[in-house]
């Protein structure tokens, strides 16, 4: 799993959120698949971080193996 740079430098921080609690979401969140016009692999996936507030990290699955944590809110 890869995460952005936008995510690592500027969402984690505004919303005091790690590599667990987005592992957390992943896990057992509920995952939203809404085609995007650009990118037909990009889902969100509703949850809540490992202190149980509501977390949503938003995906793209880059091949059958792999994910790129694109943001988080």
């Amino acid at each position: 799993m890869a995460i952005s740079k936008h995510c690592r430098e500027e969402s984690m921080p505004d919303h005091n959120a790690d590599f667990q609690d987005i592992l957390n979401v992943l896990n057992w969140g509920q995952v939203n698949h809404d085609p995007d016009q650009n990118c037909e692999m990009k889902f969100r996936v509703d949850g809540f971080d490992i202190d149980g507030e509501p977390l949503t990290v938003i995906v793209i699955l880059t091949d059958a193996n792999s994910l790129f944590v694109k943001t988080l809110w």
